[in-house]
């Protein structure tokens, strides 16, 4: 047998004795570690025979919220999502995975400073989780510093009896919450929000309470999603990525991003060059964002405004493709704009079928033929049978066209309208002014 070994205890607690009263505080708190890190490996040898003793019981004991979790891979990081109305900042992001027998060295480590103690107070039972990891958020883009999310197996004080995820959440200031409800603040919270009963992972859907209201705590439980940020594996990042908006036409950012390098961070960047009629051109740049938090879209030099065109909570190694959004504020009351990265659909390698919205829709119709002799991707031109029009990208408009093949024709950037914008010219052509009987909407397709 072992001879036990006792905990240093809370750290104020432990400045107070005998042996430790009066030693500088870098010694103290050196001392602290060492009996902390030999505490901690003492349980887990402790958790060993345990365990080896109670194998046949293991199955069980796991059904049931109790050990074995570390046979689960959970994800590194999980992404908490809002989706209800507006925003809820405080608890939506990104969660890190740290494992259960990190945590206090975890919060010296994150919360803790020779002058000002700890920022966020540790956990009132930081053994008494009830999981072999947990997952936790500092929310300092939300809430400011002193604020504090947990995602752990069971909730705080019960263990892993209940059998299920939990959001817990520590608030050190109380700011902004009406004065009835500071009893659920300034400490740990129980059972603050319930997600997931599947022991695999923490990911599915979530209700996670809110605090409002002005002479009474009201609480409504909020619609939330955790899923998994799943890195980009080296050297499968895209060339080439399409952006563009989803309600209409943007062609000051719409278009082909390519791959162009790195930014000073060392994190790969694409960039892609407007072209404005009234002369002169602008870089749009893609890239992640450390300021704001999330992949970005911006003109390099702009002045930063982390409300434009981000993917907002996201990470690095979850790469650039996905949503991006912008506040609208041309609409009442003000909405959300959209925007999509993806990666680009290969070029056809055949030639092309234009076919109308109606029968009266003649005028674009037929069989076009790669010309031999244009590039790919934008740089390609698919010529119709008769010569007469042409299937080409236009950087000045940023959008595929369909246009007279005589070089006499004037390009009007206003006469199509929502054309496709990346390397593929398939999809679904719109022409702005259009004399009845005819549609004005064509489609392109691959033969």
């Amino acid at each position: 047998m072992w001879k036990p070994v006792e905990a240093p205890g809370e750290w104020l607690v432990f400045l107070q004795r005998k042996d430790i009263k009066g030693l500088p505080i870098m010694e103290a708190k050196k001392k602290y570690m060492q009996e902390q890190l030999l505490f901690e490996a003492y349980e887990n040898n402790l958790n060993t025979v345990n365990t080896v003793n109670t194998t046949t019981s293991a199955p069980a004991a796991a059904a049931a919220g109790g050990g074995g979790q570390r046979k689960f891979k959970y994800g590194a990081q999980y992404k908490l999502t809002y989706r209800g109305t507006g925003d809820a900042p405080q608890k939506a992001g990104v969660y890190d995975r740290v494992a259960i027998s990190d945590l206090k060295r975890y919060w010296y480590d994150n919360f803790f400073s020779e002058k000002g103690g700890f920022s966020v107070p540790p956990p009132s039972i930081p053994y008494n989780i009830g999981s072999d990891y947990f997952f936790i958020k500092s929310n300092v883009d939300g809430m400011g510093p002193g604020v504090v999310s947990l995602i752990t197996w069971g909730s705080l004080g019960r263990g892993r009896q209940r059998g299920q995820w939990t959001y817990s959440e520590y608030n050190s200031t109380g700011g902004g919450i009406p004065i009835v409800c500071t009893e659920y603040y300034n400490k740990w919270l129980n059972g603050f929000g319930f997600g997931s009963s599947n022991l695999n992972t923490p990911a599915g859907k979530w209700k996670i309470n809110s605090f409002g209201g002005v002479k009474y705590c009201v609480i409504t439980p909020d619609p939330y999603e955790l899923t998994e940020v799943k890195p980009v594996k080296p050297g499968t990042l895209p060339e080439t990525i399409d952006f563009a908006r989803n309600d209409r036409e943007d062609v000051v950012h719409d278009g082909e991003y390519s791959r162009n390098g790195v930014d000073g961070n060392g994190n790969p960047k694409w960039t892609r060059i407007y072209t404005d009629p009234r002369g002169g051109s602008t870089t749009i740049t893609l890239y992640y964002s450390t300021d704001c938090g999330g992949w970005k879209v911006d003109q390099e030099g702009s002045r930063l405004n982390c409300s434009l065109m981000i993917k907002a909570g996201s990470t690095v190694e979850e790469g650039p493709l996905g949503t991006y959004t912008s506040p609208d504020n041309t609409t009442l009351p003000p909405g959300t704009i959209t925007y999509t990265a993806t990666e680009p659909t290969p070029p056809p390698k055949g030639s092309l079928t234009v076919t109308g919205g109606g029968s009266s829709d003649t005028i674009y119709i037929g069989t076009y033929i790669k010309d031999p002799s244009s590039g790919t991707g934008q740089d390609a031109v698919y010529i119709r049978e008769d010569n007469a029009l042409e299937i080409h990208y236009v950087p000045l408009c940023a959008m595929w066209r369909i246009d007279s093949t005589s070089p006499l024709g004037k390009i009007v950037c206003s006469t199509w309208t929502g054309n496709p914008t990346g390397t593929s010219p398939l999809g679904t052509y719109q022409l702005s002014t259009v004399k009845a009987p005819a549609t004005g909407i064509y489609t392109v397709t691959q033969n």
